[in-house]
């Protein structure tokens, strides 16, 4: 039977899934106390989706031999998915004590421990326009705390979130930090996270908050807290620096997706955009293949930068390669 397993394993492991299932099944019709078979059969079937084959096979294994470690792994993972994990508890807590050190065993232990605690409480405030960096972040907390989003500027919805929260997000270091830190007085008995972005440095208000109340500081990049530190010295030590992120999965391109020689330069336009370069660049390509065509959606924000930029367009000849819509 050895031999016919390391068969089917082999069977397996080359995508041969179909053969390898028939192996397995030819075992245990020989050998209904294969333990591996039955195992291996509960992998393949949760492969091709058939969940509670799976779970019968897996179950059938165990019975067998409750302390046969692939099985209540497998067993867990499946149950993990279904999001059924604590229903492993008696196979997990039974074989841990053979094997007191195996790591995922200890993991998925501790998983059904924090499933059954109560969440930690969250309560995420920004004021309303601003929330555009939050929304993966929020998704990745709700995975592990009770989260309350408040985008808001009203004084009453500020104050019941931050009173029902046990952790308070603020983002960016701005008029809501202000307020939250001086006039909040909840938030002196709570965990408080502040995240700075960067125009905030460039202004006055982080002399406005009230940082005895503030637990950690993120920055979302090095110079930003460099500026900060120096501008400021203000005498607050928990910080962090959190780069931006971006999600690339939401960003495909079609396979049948043709090149159009189209560019599209999408979002409010200030300085920090660096249109005056972008427009030297588009320039230069131009002069490359000019086949290429820009479109510019967005407002500007300062109207030196929008005398600036159509003066350089009228006099770069770009007026008709591009346009505003």
């Amino acid at each position: 039977m050895k031999d016919k397993l390391r068969q089917g394993e082999t069977l397996f492991a080359a995508g041969r899934i179909k053969e390898a299932e028939k192996c397995f099944l030819n075992i245990i019709e020989q050998d209904s106390q294969s333990k591996e078979a039955l195992n291996n059969l509960g992998v393949i079937s949760f492969q091709g989706h058939k969940i509670e084959n799976a779970i019968d096979y897996f179950d059938r294994s165990l019975k067998l031999d409750p302390f046969y470690k692939d099985a209540v792994l497998n067993y867990a993972y499946i149950l993990k998915e279904l999001d059924l994990l604590h229903e492993a508890s008696p196979y997990l807590n039974k074989i841990i004590k053979k094997y007191p050190n195996d790591k995922e065993l200890k993991q998925l232990l501790n998983e059904i421990e924090m499933a059954q605690k109560p969440k930690r409480k969250i309560a995420v405030l920004c004021l309303p326009g601003l929330e555009s960096f939050l929304g993966d972040i929020v998704d990745f907390l709700q995975t592990r705390y009770e989260v309350l989003t408040c985008y808001t500027n009203n004084n009453r919805d500020i104050e019941a979130a931050a009173h029902w929260a046990d952790i308070v997000w603020i983002e960016w270091a701005n008029q809501m930090a202000v307020h939250v830190t001086n006039k909040v007085p909840q938030i002196k008995d709570k965990k408080v996270i502040c995240r700075l972005h960067g125009y905030e440095v460039f202004t006055d208000m982080p002399t406005q908050i009230n940082w005895s109340v503030v637990d950690q500081l993120i920055f979302v990049a090095k110079h930003k807290q460099q500026i900060f530190n120096q501008k400021f010295k203000i005498q607050f030590q928990p910080q962090t620096i959190l780069r931006n992120g971006i999600n690339t999965n939401k960003f495909t391109i079609a396979e049948n997706k043709q090149n159009t020689k189209q560019l599209v330069l999408l979002g409010h336009i200030n300085f920090r955009k660096g249109l005056p370069l972008l427009l030297q660049f588009y320039h230069e390509l131009l002069k490359h293949d000019p086949e290429y065509y820009l479109y510019i959606r967005g407002d500007f924000q300062d109207h030196r930068l929008e005398v600036a930029a159509l003066t350089m367009i009228n006099e770069l000849s770009l007026n008709n390669k591009l346009e505003f819509v």
